[in-house]
């Protein structure tokens, strides 16, 4: 489970880091994004990402297991928006400005990578 674990995780950050590549003159004509109203603070955003990979991962299994995960997903992100006392685009809208800076937000991922390792670590030492 670990290794499944691990694989989709590297499969995740790679597709994340190619989705930032782009014509840089395609780019460079898109303005740049205000602030959303409610700006999710870096360090709590951070925990979102992570808790979102976590989400994410189970429902891979759930999916591996032959479990349809359409409803469970919705229950799944229903559960965590209310946990964070969020909405969905609320998180998307921040989730776009911090994209903005791709070497803050590469930051970030390193930190939520970081963040994911050091749970993974935890549930290994107490098996």
């Amino acid at each position: 489970m670990s290794r499944l674990f691990c694989n989709w995780l590297l499969l995740t950050y790679f597709l994340l880091f190619l989705s930032g590549c782009g014509d840089p003159k395609v780019i460079g004509d898109i303005r740049p994004l205000n602030p959303p109203d409610s700006l999710i603070p870096r360090e709590r955003m951070v925990q979102m990402m992570v808790d979102v990979h976590v989400l994410e991962a189970a429902l891979v299994l759930k999916r591996n297991e032959g479990t349809e995960q359409r409803e469970l997903a919705s229950q799944y992100y229903k559960a965590l928006f209310s946990r964070y006392e969020i909405s969905r685009g609320r998180y998307e809208s921040n989730l776009n400005f911090y994209r903005q800076d791709p070497e803050e937000f590469g930051k970030m991922y390193d930190e939520v990578i970081a963040q994911l390792i050091a749970r993974r670590q935890d549930l290994s030492l107490k098996k």
